[in-house]
């Protein structure tokens, strides 16, 4: 219980580990560490009207 109170009072290390963790996978890319929330949103954008229609909800009311 103790490492668990501790690892949570550490929780800049943990965020710098994690931003240096992607800016180091996408160094190369042109689009660089916003690519990870680019691709989320299309897939957002693309799977919503997608089960939209596969459950014939649409977004008016």
């Amino acid at each position: 219980m103790n490492d668990l109170k501790e690892a949570l009072a550490r929780h800049q290390l943990w965020i710098s580990l994690g931003w240096n963790d992607v800016l180091g996978r996408y160094r190369r890319s042109v689009l660089g560490p916003f690519w990870i929330t680019i691709s989320m949103g299309v897939t957002i954008s693309a799977m919503g009207p997608l089960y939209g229609s596969l459950f014939s909800s649409g977004s008016e009311n």
